[in-house]
């Protein structure tokens, strides 16, 4: 009867800590999206954190020096569709127009807007100098 008894615990007890895990995973995974997916599926995402990922549109970068923020325009070539992003934060050397940008955060339906707690940038033309030169030795 005891032994029973223990197996019922330890069965509870590694059930909640499965299902602990499990929450807890999906909770933290963050989805990546390019603009054209962002929009289709943005009436379903709610409140969810996702990764947008596209070029900064030329002409569109807004620096806020003084309150460390910048909003551009996220775009994808393929469709020609952008984003407005505001983001407060440091902003990446890296960051330029056409530079290929990943921003995290929440989309607003409503505003039509993505509010970025993180700006990734890469410099396109930065990484194949350093390939080219890389190729050559």
């Amino acid at each position: 009867m005891t032994q029973a008894k223990f197996l019922i615990a330890g069965a509870l007890i590694l059930g909640s800590i499965g299902f602990l895990m499990y929450t807890g995973i999906s909770e933290s995974t963050v989805r990546y999206y390019d603009v054209t997916q962002l929009l289709e599926k943005s009436g379903r995402l709610g409140r969810q954190e996702v990764r947008l990922t596209g070029q900064a549109k030329p002409g569109s970068i807004n620096l806020h020096r003084d309150q460390a923020a910048v909003d551009f325009l996220i775009f994808d070539q393929a469709s020609n569709l952008s984003i407005p992003v505001i983001y407060h934060g440091d902003i990446p050397d890296t960051f330029q127009e056409r530079a290929e940008v990943v921003v995290e955060g929440r989309y607003d339906s409503g505003e039509q807007l993505f509010h970025a707690k993180v700006l990734l940038a890469k410099c396109p033309s930065k990484y194949e100098k350093e390939e080219e030169a890389a190729s050559t030795d």
